[in-house]
């Protein structure tokens, strides 16, 4: 019986053909529209046919942009758009490498079942820039699903320093982010990255709890976890492996 890995490398496309939206061994051509790169902050988010960023059409300090691996709904707001991928962080580092995509203030990385609203993320980057935060995420709200207690929502609290800032989404300054991004390749499934960030980021980790952003869908559930799985990917043996490189050999 063929494994999940061979399956993998077996039948998935190179990269998506032109106007496709599926998984693939690498992201697809960058689209980009006419007032890309115009704003400070640039929002990554790799979603399924929708994402849940409410309000995209008023007045922004963030660009988006969209890795769809799958047919996207009609109608999105967005400055990039992309194709393909294994999962969220090696294509993003793919995206990143691009020509097209100018520097930015501020990057953050997000799941596309985190409920928002444009101004809660304006907001929150605004919020960074002012405290000089550079390695960061808004809290969760108290209604979220969630893997770690102290990223909840602190009633009463800024900010603080925490432990990590979760995968589901991070933000990064400029030079933050060019000391974490050679990993994000390094774990298909995520797991693992958020443990070893602040061995490479001197600034310590901080949740917001000015800003707050809704986790909607329960955890290790959705299509994600299936995909893992049909593709053979280990959670735990990826989490170790980073464990291993960076964390026991700091």
């Amino acid at each position: 019986m063929m494994s999940g890995k061979l399956y993998y490398y077996t039948f998935f496309p190179f990269r998506p053909r032109q106007g496709t939206f599926c998984s693939s061994r690498h992201i697809g051509q960058v689209e980009a529209t006419s007032d890309a790169g115009e704003r400070p902050y640039l929002v990554v988010v790799r979603a399924g046919s929708k994402h849940c960023i409410i309000g995209l059409e008023k007045d922004r300090n963030f660009d988006l942009a969209l890795n769809h691996y799958a047919t996207p709904a009609g109608g999105l707001i967005y400055e990039y758009r992309y194709a393909g991928g294994v999962s969220k962080y090696k294509a993003a580092a793919e995206f990143l490498q691009n020509s097209s995509v100018p520097a930015y203030r501020g990057y953050m990385f997000m799941d596309d079942d985190l409920s928002v609203s444009t101004e809660e993320l304006c907001r929150f980057f605004e919020y960074c820039e002012s405290h000089e935060l550079g390695f960061a995420q808004p809290s969760l709200s108290v209604d979220s699903f969630y893997t770690y207690q102290d990223l909840i929502n602190q009633p009463g609290s800024d900010y603080r320093q925490t432990p990590l800032v979760e995968v589901m989404m991070p933000f990064f300054s400029y030079q933050n982010l060019k000391a974490v991004v050679e990993t994000f390749p390094k774990s298909i499934s995520t797991y693992g990255l958020d443990v070893i960030w602040p061995y490479l980021i001197v600034e310590k980790p901080v949740v917001v709890d000015a800003c707050q952003v809704a986790h909607i869908r329960e955890m290790g559930t959705g299509n994600f976890y299936t995909y893992l799985r049909k593709i053979g990917v280990d959670l735990k043996k990826e989490h170790k492996r980073l464990i291993n490189e960076y964390v026991e050999t700091a």
